[in-house]
């Protein structure tokens, strides 16, 4: 993946396109995804536009739709982010629409049983960044987080080795501080299989 930073504020929109099918490409086969991720891809471009896609997906979903706790290829997710952002969020470029599904993928796992749990334990924003690592093992493989605290409203995020979409991780990220009523500041930086999300707050 090209090495490239870039700097967030939560408030303000970040510009421009993503390659999506380069990412596509060089996503290693066996890195998967939990389903409950595909699905709200599929409910936002809808059924039409998913029936075209579908001959175009590593691993097609039996009888069309996506089990929340099964794994699926990630790359396939990828696959999903373009049409479901360009139909969720028709008037936001590529960058910001994939971050603001991002967003809306954190409220998704929040909803479900094991994200109840997982947040009902949670406190303000570090502590709930402290439990990504778990959470992230629960969902995805086999990029692996690691937290590193940098002061008591500041932390490091790191996912390695990592070949996804660092706006859609932004967004999660975000999210995650934002549902404790913090607004983050973020810094991104790609490295070559590696994706370092810096947050105050």
């Amino acid at each position: 993946m090209p090495s490239r930073s870039f700097a967030a504020q939560y408030a303000e929109s970040i510009f421009g396109d993503v390659d999506v099918d380069e990412l596509v490409g060089a996503m290693p086969a066996d890195y998967r995804l939990k389903g409950m991720f595909f699905q709200d891809q599929v409910q936002a471009m809808g059924s039409e536009a998913f029936a075209t896609l579908q001959p175009t997906l590593d691993a097609p979903p039996r009888f069309g739709r996506y089990l929340p706790f099964v794994d699926y290829p990630l790359r396939d997710f990828l696959r999903l982010l373009t049409p479901a952002a360009d139909k969720r969020y028709p008037t936001l470029n590529r960058r910001q629409a994939f971050r603001k599904l991002g967003r809306a993928g954190f409220e998704s796992f929040r909803l479900t049983t094991v994200g109840k749990v997982i947040v009902a334990a949670l406190t303000d924003p570090l502590t709930a960044i402290r439990k990504m690592p778990n959470a992230y093992a629960l969902v995805t493989s086999p990029t692996a987080v690691s937290i590193s605290v940098l002061g008591p409203r500041s932390a490091r995020v790191r996912l390695e080795p990592y070949y996804a979409l660092p706006e859609y991780d932004l967004g999660v990220v975000e999210s995650i501080i934002a549902y404790f009523d913090a607004v983050p500041t973020t810094r991104l930086s790609v490295e070559a299989e590696a994706l370092v999300i810096e947050s105050e707050w």
